[in-house]
């Protein structure tokens, strides 16, 4: 027996389908944010959890194939709920900056070796990266302005010339933003001591609550001085 869940359905209660032999397969639609730990327990026959395009993308493109087991892996359907009900993969998709989203990617991809035990603080991990990433999506755009306008600046004096805009197009492109801003803006994130990774794969070892405070103020301060940058700029533009 095959099933198409209705979109529109927003959770998957506790036991559901428990016990249902002839089930083979099911498709989940995206409006489903939560599925109960054992919704499909007990299901011998099923063959595959089907759901929506995007997650079977993010599969494929983070190589996660075999640990998806064609979605029947419990942990992975923990993983499903944390994506949806936190909207990462629109928050992903925002990230303008190739090296943020491959770090993502790269947290996203460790999920199978995650103990169970802190999977909650992993998620939380994950979050916090992002919101590290949003609170500087703006500043990507604020250097690469800068360093082209220096650039400029540098090659080309006398703005009456003939060649001005060829020499604006060519500030741009070797101002070398391609390169310098992913550098940059990677010392703006905030490095939490609980971003060890192997403090994730193990059961035992906690962090200490200073060092954790430690590590917020090593990120907020980095977040105050970049937000008086952008202040003193819109002081002078006034």
């Amino acid at each position: 027996m095959n099933a198409d869940l209705c979109e529109g359905l927003v959770c998957i209660l506790d036991g559901a389908f428990q016990g249902c032999t002839s089930l083979e397969r099911i498709k989940i639609p995206s409006s489903v944010t939560y599925i109960f730990p054992y919704s499909f327990e007990d299901c011998p026959n099923l063959v595959a959890i089907e759901f929506c395009t995007e997650i079977e993308d993010l599969v494929t493109e983070l190589s996660l194939t075999d640990w998806y087991d064609h979605g029947r892996n419990v942990l992975w359907q923990d993983v499903y709920v944390f994506l949806m009900k936190h909207t990462i993969l629109q928050r992903l998709g925002m990230i303008t900056v190739r090296k943020w989203r491959d770090d993502v990617h790269d947290l996203l991809r460790r999920f199978p070796f995650i103990h169970e035990y802190k999977f909650e603080e992993y998620c939380s991990l994950i979050q916090r990266r992002l919101d590290s990433y949003d609170t500087l999506k703006d500043a990507a755009s604020l250097l690469e302005l800068a360093l082209w306008k220096s650039k400029f600046e540098e090659q080309h004096s006398d703005l009456n010339s003939t060649n001005y805009r060829a020499t604006k197009s060519g500030a741009r492109c070797n101002c070398g933003a391609a390169l310098i801003i992913p550098n940059v803006l990677s010392f703006l994130v905030g490095i939490y001591p609980e971003d060890d990774i192997a403090y994730y794969e193990t059961e035992s070892g906690r962090m200490h609550d200073e060092e954790s405070e430690d590590g917020y103020m090593h990120w907020h301060g980095y977040i105050q001085r970049l937000q008086a940058i952008e202040r003193r700029g819109a002081l002078r533009g006034a």
